[in-house]
């Protein structure tokens, strides 16, 4: 089964105004597909910060097949 690396990242501002991304944490799923794969992680990343919607700490989601 093909496995994805699934990162949930959140831009924050540097002392100068730049915003940047910041990783909040980076799962490792095995899943049929990307979509499934990101589905897993958000689960995942929901249960452990003790929140249902994933989207509270964290912009964006990228993920790549490792």
């Amino acid at each position: 089964m093909p496995q994805f690396r699934v990162k949930f990242l959140k831009n924050i501002s540097d002392a100068t105004g730049h915003e940047h991304k910041m990783c909040q944490q980076e799962i490792d799923v095995e899943a049929e597909t990307e979509s499934a794969a990101v589905e897993e992680a958000k689960a995942r990343f929901s249960s452990g910060e003790q929140s249902d919607e994933w989207s509270l700490r964290a912009d964006a989601i990228e993920v790549e097949a490792i």
